[in-house]
């Protein structure tokens, strides 16, 4: 709180600084490249993609959702649509983490609602080919039983 009480005179004292929301400040040149040659997360303490994309369960539902994908841009229904984008929420693959014991595995089993990943998958696999399935049908494509 002390520094946020100090900033505005610190900003002041110094002519080539200033003040500006994104929108304003998105309207000003751009002042250099900027090189993310990785991907950065909050997550866990490799700050990498495997809080979502680490094991094999994440993967799987992932690539599935890929497919998935398709069907739903061919059947072109506002509905399959929507349900098709909150089933690409990263909450879905994070709580399919399986990393042994420590302080990750604490924080994603924390914010799950899942007994253990592996009941996160089986959920999203289910809503994933009930989708699918949704899909299909719009499309015409007759769902053998």
């Amino acid at each position: 709180l002390e520094f946020l009480s100090a900033l505005p005179e610190k900003v002041r004292a110094h002519p080539h600084l200033g003040w500006a929301t994104v929108d304003e400040a998105i309207q000003g040149p751009p002042r250099a490249p900027l090189s993310v040659p990785y991907t950065m997360t909050w997550a866990d303490q490799n700050r990498d993609l495997g809080a979502w994309l680490g094991n094999d369960l994440q993967r799987s539902a992932f690539e599935a959702a890929k497919k998935v994908g398709l069907l739903v841009r061919q059947a072109d229904d506002p509905s399959i649509r929507t349900d098709w984008r909150r089933l690409l929420t990263s909450d879905h693959f994070y709580y399919m983490y399986v990393g042994g014991h420590g302080a990750d595995a604490g924080v994603h089993q924390y914010f799950s609602s899942y007994d253990s990943p592996y009941d996160a998958y089986a959920n999203y696999m289910n809503a994933l080919t009930d989708l699918r399935r949704r899909a299909l049908d719009r499309l015409g494509v007759p769902i053998l039983k």
